[in-house]
């Protein structure tokens, strides 16, 4: 039903009756047996139990022994040999007859599709490894190196040098020439641009501590130099009055006493106003606000200075404009100490026979104040410092009072109502303060 009836064992079965003896091929038979195998393209071999070949007939080529897996081989899977196969045991002689028969078409080529699946499966995993250590080389140079330089940055930011963010070295490779950045890093952009601001940030916040520990120390030495002086006019009395050495007149206890309770008003409003530009820091100060009729509430001030008889040497002059009415949000209290502080300043650090003169006015939403003197003037290193805590102008006297904080009071104040303070000045010209803040309403006519 599946296939042709394999018609070999008989043929084997009646050359063995023919040509046979002894289970082997008579020698005189031998050149006729020849004679039909070659009309048939086949060729017979004669092998023994082990499998040696004891005879062969016809054109052969082989001469190994047949193995006992290879003959069940033969038997159970024919299509896997060149040959048609057929096989006749002679039991008599217990030799075992093989007929090769040449199979009609082309030559036979063995194809056994496991191993051509798995020599593609060799092939194919091989060139898969191979591209993916390519590319994971290829990735390592691309990924990694920006890394090495990550590295290299985070080593000069922990030593501090945060303004070699990237050295010439380093900016070289991650940028081009027209600034961008190259392909390699274009990943990192965002994280390139992060060390920088970080870096700068870090930078300015040494450089600001750097100016902090200074200022500190210059408020330690101003304060020492400030409070050393009164101590030791007030310590100077102390041990006369002490000593009983000397006899003093009422007029001259009074003196005595008048100088150390002068010392040591100066001392309490020195710790005050210490005291007070930390609270104006930390935002300590209750700031109560109310409307306040600028013009009016300026000009109650420079009233003040002007009927001050303590202060003859200065002349104070007020301008405003009378048909308008400026109103802002402000705390009488502290707003007034912020003026009384521009003004007093004007008036310590310049030189008799100076006019003072404070205007108001207003522009857009904004009102302003201005203190201007055409005294001594200030220079631009005074002008930077001058809303420094404890800093004194290059031009101020050391009889002049003061603790160096009235500026830095009179900004905090400004800024505590939404304001702030712009100074010009040029040395023998005089200074203009000016203070701006916002208007509660519009000025009406």
């Amino acid at each position: 039903m599946l296939g042709t009836e394999d018609l070999g064992p008989a043929k084997l079965e009646a050359w063995i009756r023919a040509y046979g003896e002894a289970g082997r091929v008579r020698q005189d038979a031998l050149q006729e047996l020849t004679r039909q195998l070659a009309s048939e393209n086949a060729y017979v071999q004669i092998i023994d139990a082990s499998g040696a070949i004891v005879q062969s007939v016809g054109d052969s080529a082989r001469k190994e022994p047949y193995r006992p897996l290879e003959l069940i081989a033969m038997r159970a899977e024919p299509g896997l040999y060149p040959s048609e196969m057929s096989f006749y045991y002679d039991s008599s002689s217990g030799y075992t007859w093989i007929l090769h028969k040449a199979k009609a078409g082309p030559p036979f080529a063995s194809q056994p599709i496991l191993h051509e699946v798995i020599l593609t499966l060799v092939i194919t995993g091989g060139v898969v490894l191979l591209l993916t250590f390519v590319f994971s080389v290829w990735h390592g140079y691309r990924y990694g190196q920006p890394l090495l330089l990550f590295v290299d940055w985070f080593e000069r930011m922990g030593q501090g040098r945060y303004q070699e963010a990237l050295t010439e070295k380093d900016r070289k490779k991650v940028f081009r020439k027209n600034g961008r950045i190259r392909l390699r890093y274009r990943l990192y952009k965002e994280v390139i641009a992060g060390f920088y601001e970080m870096a700068s940030r870090l930078e300015a916040s040494e450089r600001e501590r750097s100016r902090l520990e200074k200022t500190r120390e210059e408020w330690m030495t101003g304060i020492s130099h400030d409070l050393r002086t009164p101590l030791s006019t007030i310590q100077g009395y102390g041990h006369l009055l002490e000593s009983g050495t000397f006899e003093w007149s009422e007029p001259e206890l009074r003196e005595m006493g008048k100088t150390i309770r002068e010392k040591g008003d100066y001392m309490v409003g020195l710790l005050q106003d210490f005291s007070l530009t930390f609270q104006l820091k930390n935002k300590a100060v209750p700031f109560l606000l109310e409307d306040v009729e600028l013009n009016e509430f300026v000009r109650r001030i420079v009233l003040r200075y002007v009927n001050d008889v303590t202060i003859g040497d200065v002349s104070f002059s007020f301008e405003c404009e009378e048909e308008q009415a400026f109103t802002v949000r402000a705390n009488p209290k502290w707003f007034q100490r912020m003026l009384d502080n521009l003004i007093s300043n004007a008036v310590k650090h310049n030189p008799p026979g100076t006019l003072i003169t404070v205007r108001t006015g207003s522009e857009g939403a904004d009102a302003w104040i201005e203190v201007e003197d055409n005294g001594a003037g200030m220079d631009e290193e005074t002008m930077r410092n001058l809303f420094d805590r404890y800093y004194r102008g290059t031009n101020t006297e050391e009889k002049t009072d003061g603790a160096g904080l009235g500026m830095s009071i009179a900004k905090a104040i400004a800024t505590a109502h939404q304001g702030r303070i712009e100074v010009t000045s040029r040395v023998g010209e005089g200074t203009v303060v000016q203070v701006r803040l916002p208007l509660a309403e519009h000025p009406k006519a």
